[in-house]
């Protein structure tokens, strides 16, 4: 195995180890009937058991500073890191195995220790099994861990016995195999009883070892707690299949045999969310790893030409916005490159170091760090002890209109089409916000069409199957959006059908160090003009005139409330009209372009908004056209 160099040996991730020149070791490709027993099992370990093809795991070596160098943290530091669950979600059960050495209670108590941290991090119905084996390990090793089975997830496979080749290869490919650990968890059963979800080897007779419990280990010692942490990371499924082998070829995935005849490779959850991209396109773009070709040049790049990086949303939401990056060295270190974050990025005294591949003597690691978790998010794991963020309010600010060239060419959007509008480095929204909240609007549809709002994905995805905003020829329509950020700080906007305007303005922004949290409150109406409900008559609000409504010390908003959540309804408009909602402010100050409710003659219309709310407590609904009554019920408040 190569090494990075003298000082520091990889936290070795071993991949499929018969991925070799035409896919994985006797595994023929299978006839056309036995896609179905394929597709039933759908167990990774029981498909590759014939072959004798070992499964992903995890390796930890151990490194050693020479004698006066320096630690980049002194011995004993340890890392500020991510919050845990003030009691346990999930329960991880260890059988300890004495195959060679002896576990020692000294040495078990460290492993619980470890095992406390992943039980407040991850969410999981169905307990976690894990085998301990106490065993000799390879010169150098501090221990080794990887998921037992992987579970194929059957979100696109076919279920009926009589489903064709054709319909197989257009399902298959939404297909992954997850560790066993986390199909469990996302289906809330054992899948299998009996086997463990884990199994982890460790020599805990070596001499080096800390078994303390206060994260000190002094300048000789390696940390039992920070080896156990890591290696059930990889555990939970923190391990991929990539590898360059001796023969120079670059490899991903699953071969086709274990998707029967259809010829369509699969992969394991955490190589789904890798991709590649150069250094002056990170960000802007790249290719999904598993899009290319075993033993090809693009991928052999892919791998070793350190432009590896992590497309899942709750990773990147977790870096503050940043872009996650995955080791990748110019020499393929097998059990080191792909399967761990960057060491650079991430070094020793960061946050996220634990799952770097490097850990030196001294080092004390206590918690996973958010990126971790985000990736686990990312994977499917429920992950409670994942940072929320913070919201900000603002005075609403247009970002977006087709029709003026504001934030997109001066265009209506055509079906199928998209805008990918920035959001990050505008009216303030700073470098760091996780999601946005927009109000957005469709304008002048030419059909019937929806349109979605969701993050700009890094590679080509697929488009999600929801809905935002659903418009009807020649309606104007608005709907409030909360859209987390996406590929280099923008969010994406598609429409469905004909040809169509669209507007967007902001309201606010989330960011782990921004300045509010939500507090609900029962639906709570505390505005109607039909029935002189904060104001001072029943008269309806005229073209042009505007009304100052009271929303702090009512409806459970606190005086000191920075911003609520309100919905706000026209009811019995004469004309089209639309009402905007903003701080109260000055009565000569200048209506914000922007706009939060588009009424018609006839339905009532509702809107959710969320307003920043200025001293004095008070919001401004002023209407454009026409008369109309509105109503507004209070949902929330910021504080």
């Amino acid at each position: 195995m190569p090494l990075p160099s003298l000082l520091r040996r990889p936290l070795s991730v071993t991949v499929l180890a018969a991925l070799v020149a035409g896919g994985l070791a006797g595994l023929a490709p299978q006839s056309a009937s036995a896609l179905e027993l394929s597709a039933s099992s759908g167990s990774l370990h029981a498909s590759l058991a014939a072959s004798g093809t070992a499964l992903p795991t995890g390796t930890l070596y151990r490194s050693q500073l020479p004698p006066g160098a320096a630690l980049r943290t002194a011995p004993g530091a340890t890392v500020p890191q991510a919050s845990l669950t003030a009691t346990p979600t999930s329960n991880i059960v260890v059988r300890y195995v004495n195959d060679g050495r002896t576990w020692t209670e000294p040495a078990k108590a460290a492993f619980e220790a470890a095992v406390a941290v992943w039980e407040r991090t991850i969410e999981s119905r169905v307990p976690i099994e894990v085998v301990a084996n106490a065993t000799v390990l390879p010169a150098g090793a501090l221990g080794s861990a990887g998921p037992f089975d992987f579970r194929r997830n059957q979100m696109g496979t076919p279920t009926d016995e009589d489903g064709t080749l054709a319909a197989a290869r257009a399902t298959l490919a939404d297909d992954v195999f997850e560790p066993v650990a986390l199909f469990n968890a996302r289906t809330g059963r054992d899948e299998v009883v009996g086997e463990p979800d884990i199994e982890a080897s460790f020599d805990p007779s070596q001499s080096f070892l800390y078994f303390g419990l206060d994260g000190r280990p002094t300048a000789s010692q390696y940390d039992f707690r920070s080896v156990v942490l890591h290696e059930l990371g990889h555990g939970l499924g923190l391990v991929g299949t990539a590898e360059v082998d001796d023969l120079d070829r670059a490899v991903i995935g699953l071969p086709s045999g274990v998707n029967g005849s259809t010829g369509v490779r699969s992969g394991v959850s955490f190589d789904q969310h890798a991709y590649a991209t150069t250094a002056q396109q990170a960000g802007n773009g790249g290719t999904r790893v598993l899009r290319l070709a075993n033993g090809s040049a693009a991928l052999r790049t892919a791998l070793t030409g350190d432009q590896l990086y992590w497309a899942g949303q709750g990773a990147r939401s977790a870096a503050g916005g940043a872009k996650v990056r995955l080791y990748g060295p110019g020499e393929f270190e097998l059990g080191s490159s792909f399967g761990h974050l960057d060491e650079t990025t991430y070094p020793r005294g960061s946050a996220n170091s634990l799952m770097t591949p490097v850990i030196q003597n001294g080092e004390s690691l206590m918690m996973p760090g958010e990126i971790a978790m985000g990736m686990l998010s990312d994977m499917g794991y429920a992950v409670p002890a994942l940072g929320g963020a913070r919201f900000t309010a603002v005075s609403p600010v247009r970002l977006l209109d087709t029709r003026e060239g504001k934030g997109a060419p001066k265009a209506a959007v055509g079906a199928g089409r998209v805008v990918d509008l920035q959001v990050t480095g505008v009216a303030g929204v700073p470098a760091g916000a996780t999601a946005v909240v927009l109000n957005v609007t469709g304008v002048a549809p030419s059909a019937v069409t929806d349109v979605r709002v969701y993050p700009t994905p890094v590679t080509p995805t697929a488009v999600p199957l929801v809905s935002n905003l659903n418009l009807a020829r020649g309606t104007t329509r608005a709907n409030l959006v909360t859209v987390p950020i996406g590929n280099n700080g923008r969010v994406r906007l598609r429409n469905g059908a004909g040809t169509v305007q669209l507007l967007a303005d902001l309201a606010g922004w989330y960011a782990p160090a921004a300045a509010s949290t939500f507090t609900a409150v029962d639906p709570n109406r505390v505005l109607d003009t039909r029935a002189a409900l904060g104001t001072a008559t029943r008269t309806p609000l005229p073209a042009g005139g505007q009304l100052d409504l009271q929303v702090t010390g009512r409806g459970g908003v606190p005086a000191g409330a920075t911003a609520v959540a309100m919905t706000v309804t026209a009811v019995n408009a004469t004309t089209g009209t639309d009402v905007r909602v903003y701080p109260a402010t000055a009565a000569t100050a200048t209506v914000p372009l922007v706009s939060n409710l588009n009424a018609r003659v006839g339905p009532a219309v509702p809107n959710l908004v969320v307003v920043k709310v200025r001293e004095g407590g008070k919001v401004r609904l002023p209407n454009a056209s026409g008369t109309g009554h509105l109503h507004a019920h209070v949902a929330g408040w910021y504080d």
